[in-house]
């Protein structure tokens, strides 16, 4: 491709025209290695317009890829077939020069579902499991950004579910701060498998992200999951204070058993109401079911708890989460199986106000 070159009085200087020939020179270059897409590769971060996480963004080098890597990168099952008949570690260790990662690094991140399923299934595969990019990032913190399908197929394979990666995030924490959709699904799979609901990501729990980021679905099996309604932001927030009405029922709803109670001294008004609690008139009184702060109007019913060292008597709750264990509010398509559960597992009886008032006498 030749680039014209601008005309002038001046054009007759040595000077001048040996520093506009060098010119045209370096922008021809630059032209050519921008038109070979060849050995591009697009980081699934790419596609997201959330927080996005830590992947090395630098390209591979035109230089040095292995066959066997650009193999995996192009999707070419018979090509990538034939290096893995071939009796080679040095082959299959191979990464990219650039960004460290190995074959199913990049098998993962083009989407190649039949490669990663190869890769996974040869006796080589718990080390390209294992194995981390310049970042740190497994094979499993990539699928975690890119596709649920991928998310699975490594986990099933043994992928370490909670490892760190050079920023210290876990798979679940690099889904949650890059996802742009508040599908459940993924989120669940990693926590099914063991990934701690409780991780901190930039100092914050991933409650608090996924809150932050309007992802109250995924929110909601973080909680089901043990993640901390009670732990505080970098503002000392707690998620109690970031979510409505409607959202506090949603989440109530995901409860598996009762939660630590927020302490005595966390809170000068009732959590629900915002009346200002008072040692004569409005009274402290804890939610043992959500842990909240209440006062005694807005924690009025009482429910029987199993296991409790009171357990015949009934001891006192919120009324939303009242409503939540009574069925009043649905927290969604699933909220009949979560609350079932819940309730064979946690709860011995409910108990009707009028019916709890007359037994406290």
């Amino acid at each position: 491709m030749s680039v014209p070159l601008p005309t002038s009085p001046h054009d007759d200087c040595p000077t001048l025209t040996a520093s506009r020939v060098a010119l045209a020179k370096l922008h021809r270059s630059r032209l050519g290695s921008t038109t070979d897409r060849s050995s591009t590769i697009r980081w699934p971060t790419d596609l997201h317009s959330g927080v996005s996480p830590s992947f090395d963004r630098r390209r591979p080098s035109d230089a040095i890829v292995s066959p066997f890597l650009s193999a995996a990168r192009c999707g070419s099952a018979s090509d990538v077939a034939k290096y893995l008949e071939i009796q080679n570690a040095d082959e299959w260790s191979a990464v990219d020069p650039t960004t460290q990662q190995n074959a199913l690094h990049v098998a993962v991140a083009h989407g190649h579902l039949h490669i990663a399923k190869r890769l996974c299934s040869h006796p080589y595969g718990a080390r390209w499991l294992a194995a981390t990019d310049v970042q740190l990032n497994t094979p499993l913190h990539v699928a975690a950004s890119t596709s649920r399908r991928l998310t699975q197929l490594l986990l099933d394979a043994g992928a370490g579910v909670n490892a760190l990666n050079q920023a210290c995030e876990t798979p679940l924490s690099m889904h949650i701060a890059s996802t742009s959709k508040d599908d459940p699904g993924l989120a669940e799979r990693l926590l099914q498998h063991g990934a701690d609901a409780n991780a901190v990501i930039r100092g914050e729990s991933l409650l608090h992200v996924a809150v932050d980021r309007g992802l109250l679905n995924i929110a909601c099996r973080l909680v089901r999951f043990g993640g901390r309604l009670d732990t505080k932001d970098g503002h000392g927030r707690m998620v109690f204070d970031k979510v409505n009405a409607k959202g506090s029922r949603k989440l109530f709803a995901y409860i598996p058993s009762p939660l630590p109670w927020v302490p005595d001294d966390a809170r000068d008004h009732c959590m629900e109401c915002i009346r200002r609690f008072s040692k004569l008139l409005v009274r402290r009184h804890h939610c043992r079911h959500c842990g909240r702060l209440c006062c005694a109007s807005c924690a009025s019913a009482f429910v029987l708890i199993e296991g409790s060292p009171l357990q015949h008597k009934p001891q006192r709750v919120c009324d939303p989460c009242f409503g939540v264990l009574k069925g009043y509010y649905e927290a969604d398509e699933e909220a009949n199986v979560v609350r079932s559960s819940r309730a064979s597992l946690v709860y011995n009886q409910l108990v009707d106000r009028s019916s709890s008032l007359a037994a406290a006498r």
